[in-house]
């Protein structure tokens, strides 16, 4: 089950603030790096590089292409 963290406001450089505790719950701390994925139906993704790191290993080195960022629905594999 998902659990909602928000609303969080995008500033006008384009930035958003996860609150403490999905960061907590995620594992993720302050300088980590993502990955953002958009799904097909319009959900944004954020994936943080270590559990990319562990996709890759697990054999699943390319993204789909419904999350590729360049729109042309091409797969490439993730650069680590």
């Amino acid at each position: 089950m998902a659990v909602v963290h928000g609303p969080v406001r995008i500033t006008g450089n384009r930035q958003i603030s996860l609150p403490k505790a999905l960061l907590e719950q995620a594992e993720m701390r302050t300088g980590d790096h993502v990955h953002l994925m958009l799904d097909e139906d319009g959900t944004v993704r954020v994936v943080n590089t270590r559990t990319v790191s562990e996709w890759i290993e697990r054999g699943r080195s390319m993204i789909p292409p419904s999350t590729e960022n360049e729109g042309d629905g091409n797969a490439r594999p993730i650069a680590d």
